[in-house]
């Protein structure tokens, strides 16, 4: 059996090999970032359990990772070790050393990370339209304007790992953690540093990830967590979570394969006719085990006028464990309609990263000419909900 890897002892070895690169470097003329960066990493063992080196190359999935607030690089590093491909983005007016750090050691590793100089609270644009990790770790409450960004950046990553400083109770001892509220630190009330902004009560940090397009899949808290407040040091209390965006495409969206015609729906939405048989290509969602497939579709009253009555068959397969079939079940009348089936049990079809759902209708409806498709019904696939919070949903879903 595979033992846990978990990232305190994963690392070590990574770190020797910073280290050795630093003393091949020799001196510099700018000082390396002082603190350790891999400890802020310490509490992603407890939120990613049970093997957090693994979750991590899940969350990354094939899609690339980016590093807000890098520092020297060293998160950037490691991941681009674990086979990711790594923007790092940071701005070098409040970068330890102007970024000259992550920079020499860009060199020094032969490193294929990309490095972007940015200053997100001037406007986020992410470098690429979308990745699969974010790692957010130290930087909110260094942000003037913390619910924007937060809200761009749900539309670029499908997952983030976040930490922050969080807090209790207010300087003046007013009890803070149960309300969704944030305290703002004086100009130098925070390490003498302007740099410091909003420190939130943990209620409020669950808001306003929120209300910015997230989902909190985790979080633990570290440090002083009995009587937490802003500004004195030795009362210091950490929030590090994984969160989802609602807005990004999902991780388990599907690709479309075979039998599908061309979108028909225009300013009305996106809706597609499906031939009598067609396929789709999901991949495995990193956090949530699949027990069972939905899929939603619409049977057109034209349609039922002529076929009151549809059989479909659907069978699932991955590459390792070969096809299973889940059954037919039969619909009657024009409307929206369900298939629903539970996947074989004790078998984890979803082996790999992918699998391969076939569908088939027992008969297809025939349009009059000139059509000359052989049509199944309708799906809709589309992003809803309120204005500033629409997400994205799809007919098929793994339960």
């Amino acid at each position: 059996m595979r033992i846990p890897e978990h990232l305190q002892r994963a690392t070590v070895e990574f770190q020797r090999k910073l280290s050795d690169a630093k003393r091949t470097l020799g001196a510099q003329d700018f000082p390396w970032y002082p603190y350790d960066t891999f400890g802020s990493t310490r509490p992603l063992d407890a939120l990613l359990l049970p093997d957090a080196v693994s979750q991590l190359k899940k969350l990354a999935g094939d899609l690339p990772v980016l590093d807000v607030g890098c520092g020297d690089g060293a998160l950037s590093f490691y991941l681009e070790s674990l086979g990711s491909q790594v923007d790092a983005v940071d701005y070098p007016p409040t970068n330890h050393n102007g970024m000259r750090g992550i920079r020499c050691m860009q060199q020094a590793l032969a490193s294929k990370v990309e490095i972007h100089s940015m200053d997100i609270d001037k406007g986020f644009a992410p470098p690429r339209p979308l990745y699969g990790l974010t790692l957010f770790l130290g930087i909110l409450y260094h942000l003037k304007n913390p619910f924007g960004i937060l809200e761009q950046l749900a539309e670029h990553t499908q997952f983030c790992l976040l930490s922050t400083r969080i807090a209790q109770r207010t300087p003046g001892g007013a009890k803070m953690a149960d309300e969704a509220v944030a305290y703002l630190v004086g100009e130098y009330e925070l390490n003498e540093d302007e740099s410091n902004y909003w420190i939130f009560s943990e209620a409020a940090l669950r808001r306003l990830l929120e209300r910015a397009g997230w989902r909190v899949r985790g979080l633990v808290t570290t440090g002083n967590v009995a009587n937490s407040e802003p500004v004195k040091a030795d009362r210091d209390q950490r929030a590090t979570c994984l969160i989802e965006s609602l807005r990004a495409p999902r991780r388990d969206a599907p690709r479309l394969i075979s039998g599908w015609y061309e979108d028909e729906g225009g300013d009305a939405g996106d809706w597609r006719w499906t031939a009598r048989e067609f396929s789709v290509e999901m991949l495995r969602h990193p956090l949530d085990p699949a027990r069972a497939i939905e899929f939603r579709f619409l049977v057109n009253p034209q349609v039922a006028a002529s076929r009151p009555e549809v059989t479909l068959r659907a069978s699932i397969s991955s590459h390792e464990l070969g096809a299973h079939e889940l059954g037919a079940q039969t619909f009657h009348g024009a409307g929206e309609h369900v298939y629903a089936a539970a996947l074989p049990a004790g078998e984890d079809v979803l082996g790999g990263e992918s699998v391969r759902i076939e569908f088939s209708f027992d008969r297809a409806y025939l349009p009059p000419a000139p059509d000359g498709r052989e049509l199944g019904v309708q799906v809709t696939f589309a992003k809803t909900g309120p204005t500033l919070r629409r997400e994205w949903t799809h007919p098929f879903r793994m339960l």
